[in-house]
C-alpha cells in the first residue's frame, strides 16, 4: 500500500518513499536530542506554542482553526471516521490512504479518471462531474500522488469554487508541495476565509525528512469546529512538539529549504536527461521530487534484485501493472539507479 518498506526487503537504496533527499538536518536531530528528557513528561495537550509559532509562520489569521495531528494520516482517519461521508469523489490516480479512510465508514466512492493521454493532469472535466453529481467530500492531492503533477492554479480555485456551490468539502493535501519551489503560489491555504468548505493539509513529513517522528496540520474555517471534540488528546509526542517549534524558530529553516529547493532544480533535470536515454521506459513529467514511469518489464523486482527499492503502482486505482514511481534522493544514489537500468535494459536502451 506504501512505499518504503524496508523492513521486509534486503534494501541498499530506498527510492520509493518521497522525502527530503537531502535528509534530516542537524539541527533538528539536536532538537530530538534534546527533548529525550521531557518523554516521562505529558505534552501540552493543546499544544498552544506549537500552534502559535505555526500559525505566525503560515501568516494564518486567528479566525481559521489550526490544529496539530500525528502526520497527516491521523487527519484524514479522524476527520472522515468523525463525519462520515455518504459519497466520496476521488481522483485515479491518487493517494490510496483516503479510499482506505473511505471504506472504514462505509462511504460510497466515485472516480475521476486522469487520462494518460493527457499526461495525467486534471483537467476541466472533473468541474462537470462536481456538478452533475451530490458529492460530501472531493479528496485533492497537489502536487498529484504518484504522478508529481501541480493542479492548474485556476482550475483549483474553480474546483473549489464549484464544490461550495454544490456543498461539497474540498480537502487538499499539501503535503509535498513545498518541495515544488511553487509553494507561494499555489497553496490554497489562504483561500479558506474565502471558500468554508476548504480544507488545506499539510505536514512536516517530506519536507524535513522526519517521517519517524509524525507531525502534521490542517487549516479549516469554524464551519468543522465540532470536529475539533473529536481529536484525541496528547496525540503527539514531547518529541514532534519538541521538533516543529525548533523548525518554525530556527533561522537555519529557510536556509535548509533554499538548499533543497536548488538542489531538486538540478536533480530534477538529471533524471529528465538521463531518462531520455531510454526507449523502453516512458516519463510523465513531472512537479515534485518524483515521477512516474511506465515500462513493460517487472522493473521493481529487477531492481529489489539489486537492493534498489521503487515503488511498484500497481495497486493505485487508475494505473496497474507497468507503472512505478520513483524518487529523487542523493546524486550518488540516481547514478547507481541509472547505472542498474542500463544493465537491466541493456540493447533496449
Amino acid at each position: 500500500m506504501h512505499g518504503g518498506d524496508i523492513y521486509r526487503n534486503k534494501v541498499d537504496i530506498d527510492l520509493s518513499t518521497n522525502i527530503n533527499p537531502l535528509g534530516c538536518p542537524e539541527y533538528i536531530k539536536e532538537a530530538i536530542r534534546d527533548s529525550i528528557d521531557a518523554v516521562d513528561k505529558y505534552p501540552d495537550h493543546t499544544y498552544s506554542s506549537l500552534r502559535n509559532e505555526l500559525r505566525n509562520y503560515l501568516g494564518l489569521k486567528d479566525s481559521i482553526n489550526l490544529e496539530i495531528f500525528n502526520g497527516a494520516s491521523e487527519f484524514i482517519s479522524s476527520f472522515i471516521s468523525f463525519f462520515r461521508p455518504s459519497k466520496a469523489l476521488l481522483l485515479a490516480p491518487s493517494f490510496i490512504g483516503y479510499k482506505r479512510a473511505l471504506e472504514a465508514v462505509g462511504t460510497e466512492i466515485n472516480w475521476f479518471y486522469l487520462k494518460e493521454e493527457n499526461k495525467f493532469n486534471v483537467d476541466c472535466q472533473i468541474l462537470n462531474e462536481i456538478k452533475n453529481e451530490r458529492y460530501d467530500v472531493l479528496f485533492i492531492t497537489n502536487p498529484n500522488n504518484p504522478t508529481g503533477r501541480l493542479i492548474n492554479k485556476d482550475l483549483m480555485e474553480r474546483i473549489i469554487k464549484e464544490a461550495a456551490e454544490n456543498d461539497t468539502v474540498v480537502i487538499v493535501d499539501e503535503c509535498f508541495l513545498k518541495m515544488t519551489g511553487k509553494y507561494d503560489e499555489s497553496s490554497v491555504l489562504h483561500q479558506i476565509e474565502k471558500y468554508d468548505n476548504l480544507i488545506c493539509l499539510n505536514a512536516f513529513t517530506k519536507t524535513f525528512a522526519i517521517p519517524g517522528v509524525r507531525l502534521g496540520w490542517a487549516a479549516f474555517s469554524k464551519k468543522f469546529n465540532d470536529y475539533i471534540k473529536a481529536i484525541p488528546e496528547w496525540n503527539i509526542s514531547t518529541i514532534a512538539d519538541s521538533v516543529g517549534r525548533r523548525i518554525l524558530s530556527s533561522d537555519k529553516t529557510k536556509e535548509y529549504i533554499k538548499k533543497t529547493l536548488d538542489y531538486l532544480e538540478i536533480e530534477k533535470e538529471f533524471f529528465r536527461d538521463r531518462l531520455k536515454e531510454f526507449k523502453n521506459i516512458k516519463y510523465y513529467d513531472f512537479d515534485a521530487d518524483f515521477v512516474l514511469i511506465k515500462t513493460s518489464i517487472d522493473l521493481y523486482q529487477e531492481l529489489l534484485k539489486r537492493k534498489i527499492l521503487i515503488r511498484d503502482c500497481s495497486d493505485y486505482i487508475g494505473l496497474g501493472g507497468g507503472f512505478y514511481r520513483i524518487a529523487i534522493k542523493s546524486h550518488e544514489e540516481s547514478i547507481r539507479l541509472f547505472d542498474n537500468l542500463k544493465e537491466i535494459y541493456g540493447e533496449f536502451i
